[in-house]
C-alpha cells in the first residue's frame, strides 16, 4: 500500500472522495485498534480492556470506577470487574476516598504507569515520524478536514435515538 495518495481531480465526485476518506478512517482505526492489542500483550502482558483501563489511569492521577466505566464507555458492573482484575494483579490500588468512605478511588501503581507512559511515547513517536513526511500546509488542512468529521459525528452521535 502506498502511503501517499493521488492528487484528486478536478471531476472527481464528492462521492468518491467521500467513500476514499471513509476507507482511510477506517484504515487508521483498525491500525490504531490492532497496535493496541499488540502493546496490550507485548508491553503491559494484559488482556486489551485491561490495558485500556490501564492506559487512561496512568495519565490520571485517580479515578472511580463509575469514572473508568464513563472513559471505556462500559458499564460499571464490568468497570468494576476490570478494576477488581487489575488490583488482583497488583497493578492497580483501591483506596476508600478520604472524604467519602463509599467511594472507592483507583491508582495505578508506578511500575504500570511507567510501562502505560513508555507505550505513548512510542505512539507519540510513531505519529511524529509521520507528520515529519508531510508539510505544514497539509497537516493544516488535516486538521480541519478531521475537526470537521469530528464536529459531524460528534452531532450525529448527539442526535436522540427515535426507538427510546
Amino acid at each position: 500500500m502506498t502511503n501517499q495518495l493521488e492528487e484528486p481531480t478536478p471531476t472527481q465526485s464528492t462521492d468518491v472522495a467521500t467513500l476514499t476518506v471513509a476507507a482511510l478512517l477506517s484504515r487508521l482505526n483498525r491500525a490504531t485498534e490492532a497496535l493496541n492489542r499488540v502493546a496490550a500483550r507485548r508491553d503491559l502482558g494484559l488482556p486489551v480492556q485491561q490495558a485500556q483501563a490501564a492506559m487512561f489511569l496512568s495519565r490520571k492521577s485517580d479515578c472511580t470506577v463509575g469514572e473508568l466505566a464513563e472513559a471505556l464507555d462500559i458499564s460499571p458492573a464490568w468497570a468494576s470487574r476490570l478494576a477488581e482484575e487489575l488490583v488482583s494483579a497488583g497493578h492497580v490500588i483501591r483506596e476508600r476516598d478520604r472524604e467519602d468512605r463509599r467511594i472507592a478511588r483507583l491508582q495505578i501503581v508506578p511500575l504500570m504507569r511507567e510501562r502505560s507512559e513508555e507505550i505513548l511515547r512510542n505512539h507519540a513517536s510513531a505519529l511524529a515520524r509521520a507528520l515529519e513526511k508531510v508539510s505544514h500546509s497539509d497537516i493544516r488542512a488535516t486538521l480541519n478536514v478531521l475537526s470537521c468529521i469530528s464536529q459531524e459525528y460528534e452531532a450525529l452521535a448527539a442526535e436522540p435515538d427515535e426507538e427510546a
